[in-house]
């Protein structure tokens, strides 16, 4: 698969390709549990501001991400390039996510790809991604099990549920 920047030079650097592409997806957890906030364009700006005007913090946490998990490597934040306009969220679990595809329009976080088949099954439904409108239509027929002795109607479908339910092995209802 083609990666952004950023992850061909971990690779270049002697990281596996998924333990690459996993430690940014860490990354940006991380960056979620100190930021804690709601909103996608918010989270990206503190990142930027942290970048900018906070750079020993921002370059503390990737040095300590590295120092937490033994990696092959050394990750620190000179090569390990994390860049807050990557960051997005998912369509489904609405979690942050770093994304790194090459062009950048992958809308599901990287969860063991949960997120991207459920996305898939939604797209093709009508109706927006986080409530399609499901085709299929099932009707609920209200059964009343001491039907009046004039309601013909309920009598029968009584009779047809014992008869199902009998067929099936349910036993007496």
């Amino acid at each position: 698969m083609s990666y952004v920047k950023e992850v061909h030079e971990l690779i270049d650097d002697g990281l596996n390709e998924e333990t690459a592409v996993q430690a940014f997806q860490v990354l940006t957890l991380i960056f979620d549990e100190e930021f804690s906030i709601p909103h996608l364009e918010e989270f990206r700006m503190e990142l930027r501001q942290w970048q900018k005007h906070r750079r020993k913090n921002f370059r503390n946490i990737i040095d300590r991400f590295g120092e937490k998990y033994p990696f092959p490597i050394e990750l620190t934040w000179r090569n390990v390039k994390f860049k807050p306009k990557r960051v997005k969220r998912c369509a489904i679990c609405s979690n942050y996510y770093y994304d790194v595809s090459r062009n950048g329009r992958k809308l599901t976080c990287f969860n063991n790809g949960i997120c991207e088949h459920e996305y898939e099954v939604r797209r093709k439904r009508k109706g927006p991604v986080l409530e399609p409108i499901y085709r299929r239509r099932v009707e609920e027929v209200p059964l009343d099990f001491s039907p009046a002795k004039e309601d013909a109607r309920q009598h029968a479908l009584l009779y047809e549920t014992e008869i199902t339910a009998w067929r099936n092995g349910i036993g007496k209802l």
